[in-house]
């Protein structure tokens, strides 16, 4: 089932849902023991990609889950504050390695003061954002004028990214943890690429600077897996 259909049958469902409870109750050990093969392949190219683009000084990173991007931007130049909703990841060493610059905190209410961060980092966590707006607006707010905002995505709605979860992650999903993954996908994932970008572009403090698409570099997304993007915010 592809992304769209999955969530036009899906999309109402909430937590109390058994495969979506299942799933929270294992979230750490699934995106710990993910990231392998052909998926974790394109997926760190992305984050190489921000590494490259994160500018230097105090920059925040949005959904650090179980701090994958901490880990490969371990040389960042200057301060490395990270950020996360979901409980049960906080019991990974990446918060004992970020004692006083760690928070738990819902990215749509950010607990930092306006214009205090050279930039901020998302690695494939704005899909997931339900206050999407009001994470966007919270992410203007405390970067300086003239900081970054740095991200990367799965193509997600486009032609490749579907094909392959198909075949991979959802059989995985299914088959290893007996998990209906369109309920997951369709509940952890609710927005695909275009209507994130959309988003972005129409926020009046954001300027697009950059993007890189992966593998075929040309800005289409069903020929890609991954997008990355990096904006600018205004003065």
């Amino acid at each position: 089932m592809f992304w769209a259909e999955a969530r036009r049958r899906y999309g109402h469902l909430t937590a109390d849902d058994p495969d979506i409870r299942s799933y929270l109750e294992r979230v750490r050990s699934v995106q710990e023991e993910g990231g392998e093969g052909l998926a974790g392949f394109f997926e760190n190219l992305g984050r190489r990609w921000v590494v490259a683009n994160t500018p230097r000084g105090r920059v925040l990173e949005i959904g650090a889950g179980v701090g994958k991007h901490a880990q490969l931007n371990a040389s960042h130049e200057g301060e490395y504050f990270v950020s996360e909703f979901q409980s049960g990841h906080l019991e990974n060493p990446l918060w004992k390695k970020f004692r006083g610059r760690g928070v738990q905190c819902d990215a749509s209410r950010l607990p930092f003061r306006a214009d205090w961060f050279d930039g901020v980092v998302s690695t494939y966590s704005l899909e997931h954002m339900r206050r999407l707006d009001d994470t966007l607006a919270e992410i203007a707010r405390v970067l300086k004028p003239g900081g970054r905002l740095v991200l990367a995505l799965p193509c997600e709605g486009g032609f490749l990214w579907n094909f392959g979860r198909e075949i991979t992650t959802r059989r995985v999903f299914q088959k290893e943890f007996g998990l209906d993954y369109d309920k997951i996908i369709a509940f952890e994932h609710v927005h695909d690429l275009a209507a994130v970008r959309e988003r972005l572009e129409a926020n009046p403090r954001l300027t697009l600077k950059a993007a890189r698409f992966y593998p075929a570099f040309v800005p289409q997304k069903d020929l890609n897996l991954i997008a990355c993007f990096a904006f600018e915010k205004r003065p």
